[in-house]
């Protein structure tokens, strides 16, 4: 996911909007581009209310000016500039284009990250700080679709491909820091993925997912 030229975030007040709608009570209420989802859902009651509290928005507002979002993508901090290519190098995410339905398709090398080399190289905070600018720059990247057209895009398909995963990607001294990206994912960009591909597994992903 390479850096500049790009506009500056999508902007606070739409980024809130699109959360808001994740966060409500009925499933059926939410943005959705996937068609099979809108056979599934039609002629199922749209309206919902919104039983999102005052203060999950608020921290995901603060949350959002404490780490800079909407300039990550034109102005990211200078220690993310400096290590963005031993990022990239490391972390092996990429978006490969797009499904027939113009859902960006992300890949994940997961299997391929050096569980050891790459928590000596980040910090936790410096970790999900850029895996927030991915975030965002996916955020602009659904945007530009939307904008070229027909249908708006709200979501992504994910392709984590598992070769070479280890017992090294299960210990503690990965997986804590792992988790607490993972969490991050889940209160500030919810709701995202419509599909999940897992490649190439070998019979250590079973231990780990149970």
């Amino acid at each position: 996911m390479p850096y500049a030229p790009y506009e500056s975030g999508i902007g606070e007040d739409t980024f809130a909007l699109c959360w808001l709608t994740t966060k409500t009570a009925s499933p059926y209420a939410s943005p959705t581009d996937d068609e099979d989802e809108k056979k599934r859902n039609s002629g199922k009651r749209k309206v919902r209310l919104c039983l999102c509290p005052y203060g999950a928005l608020r921290r995901l507002l603060e949350w959002r000016r404490d780490i800079g979002a909407d300039t990550l993508l034109s102005s990211p901090p200078p220690q993310v500039v400096a290590d963005h290519a031993e990022w990239r190098r490391q972390w092996h995410l990429d978006i490969y284009g797009e499904d027939a339905t113009r859902h960006p398709i992300m890949g994940h090398r997961l299997g391929s990250l050096d569980p050891s080399t790459f928590i000596d190289r980040f910090p936790v905070d410096e970790i999900k700080l850029n895996y927030a600018r991915d975030m965002e720059f996916l955020q602009w990247h659904k945007k530009k679709l939307s904008r070229q057209g027909p249908n708006r895009v709200y979501k992504q398909i994910s392709v984590l491909d598992m070769t070479n995963l280890s017992f090294a990607h299960t210990t503690a001294r990965f997986r804590t820091p792992i988790g607490k990206v993972v969490a991050m994912l889940q209160d500030f960009y919810p709701e995202g993925t419509t599909r999940v591909y897992i490649v190439n597994a070998p019979m250590i992903f079973r231990v780990m997912w149970t």
